[in-house]
């Protein structure tokens, strides 16, 4: 299943989390999910007809995370949106989304542009904040602090500290390209 331009699904954090759940071999409950970034919807971003605002903006990516971990679509969705810092023409720069897959699961996802510069940038050093997570399955909890980052409960707890790498792999650019490439090559 190919889709481009869903970069934050490459994410190392995310996919040692993701490849520990299908070790683990059960199923997901819930996920709550945090999107934030430096401001940057007060450009074209954040403009009808352009970037859409913060829902096309940062929830495409928080709905995407939520569906790659799930491995499913949502059957429910709802979305609640605030414009609490970008005057008009702008559009809302806060959203909370809940949505429900097949299986039941509900996610509760935020995201908006409220970061201070130093919180959400994959340049400096200690990571990203960007990205945080708690997901709950049965008989687990997989907590992602940051890009580099996770803390595994189980009968006993684990802190992982994943490699620091180059900011666009982090992001999910080059692991995503990578894969695009691959796909285009076998057809």
């Amino acid at each position: 299943f190919l889709m481009v331009g869903f970069n934050h699904r490459w994410n190392p954090a995310f996919r040692w989390v993701l490849e520990w759940i299908k070790t683990a071999n059960t199923p997901i409950r819930s996920i709550q999910l945090t999107f934030t970034t430096s401001p940057f919807l007060e450009s074209w971003a954040g403009l009808e007809g352009e970037g859409g605002g913060v829902l096309p903006c940062l929830g495409s990516h928080a709905i995407d995370l939520a569906c790659t971990l799930l491995g499913d679509s949502p059957l429910r969705i709802t979305a609640l949106t605030a414009r609490l810092r970008l005057p008009e023409p702008f559009l809302p720069d806060t959203a909370g989304v809940l949505l429900q897959t097949s299986s039941g699961a509900i996610c509760s996802l935020t995201f908006h542009d409220h970061a201070v510069l130093s919180y959400s940038n994959y340049a400096l050093p200690g990571g990203s904040h960007l990205l945080r997570a708690e997901i709950f399955g049965e008989g687990w909890t997989a907590v992602i602090e940051h890009s580099h980052c996770i803390h595994l409960f189980t009968d006993e707890i684990r802190t992982i500290y994943l490699e620091e790498k180059d900011p666009l792999e982090t992001l999910g650019v080059l692991p995503e390209d990578a894969y695009f490439m691959d796909c285009l090559q076998r057809g």
